[in-house]
């Protein structure tokens, strides 16, 4: 039995495993004179968190992702499963579901697949489909006004989100969807029922009593991960 994990850097690991995790970089912020991420933030715009203390990091992790540590690697070793992680940071939920059909021949029957819907407003870009996702916000800024006068409307996008997580669920019988963070993705009230009822941040954020649990890069700690697994396993087997 394989479990078979599509989504963005949350379900890929990104930032975990590092010889950080014990203090979740605050020996790195003080190499910047900063005594952790919070003080760091507080202190410099975001614009120079993330030109120096995010590109530094990212280059003192080597840009380290460890799948077998988020929580779909996490339930996978819960429920005896092989870990088939097609995950990727920056995905998109196209790439998700690009991956999915290019994978689907190869699930069996008795495999588990989960789909971790991220922002509906991230998309592959149009001059290469194999080159890293985008976000508007994410462009220099000459595109990303083309983008919100002429491009599609978030509406589109959650639409687009809709459409995904319904062609999912056919795709196979042990299909099951979740939100890494608690984006909106409603129209006109109308939101498309996760099988997992609660987000990834969503839980974090309900059930750690610290905000200390995040990485210079954003993301959460491998105890979160863990804790989340469990929630995960519970949830899908809980009838």
């Amino acid at each position: 039995m394989k479990l078979w994990s599509y989504g963005d850097s949350h379900a890929a690991g990104h930032e975990l495993g590092t010889e950080y995790s014990k203090d979740l970089g605050v020996d790195f912020f003080k190499k910047f004179g900063f005594n952790n991420r919070d003080h760091a933030r507080d202190t410099l715009s975001l614009a120079d968190y993330k030109s120096i203390i995010k590109k530094s990091w990212y280059k003192e992790i080597n840009n380290q992702c460890s799948p077998e540590l988020s929580y779909a690697g996490i339930l996978a070793k819960l429920i005896g499963a092989t870990l088939e992680s097609r995950a990727k940071p920056g995905s998109s939920n196209s790439f998700s579901m690009l991956k999915m059909y290019e994978d689907k021949e190869q699930w069996n029957s008795d495999d588990i697949v989960l789909f971790s819907v991220v922002t509906p407003l991230r998309y592959i870009p149009a001059d290469n489909i194999k080159s890293m996702d985008h976000q508007v916000h994410w462009l220099p800024d000459k595109a990303a006004k083309i983008m919100y006068k002429w491009g599609p409307h978030n509406i589109c996008f959650n639409l687009q989100t809709h459409g995904y997580m319904t062609m999912s669920k056919v795709m196979h019988q042990n299909m099951y969807t979740l939100q890494t963070v608690s984006d909106d993705i409603s129209v006109n009230g109308f939101t498309p029922k996760f099988d997992i009822e609660i987000s990834f941040a969503k839980y974090v954020e309900e059930n750690f009593a610290t905000d200390n649990y995040r990485y210079p890069g954003g993301h959460l700690h491998e105890d979160c991960h863990v804790a989340y697994a469990n929630y995960l396993h519970e949830a899908i087997w809980k009838n």
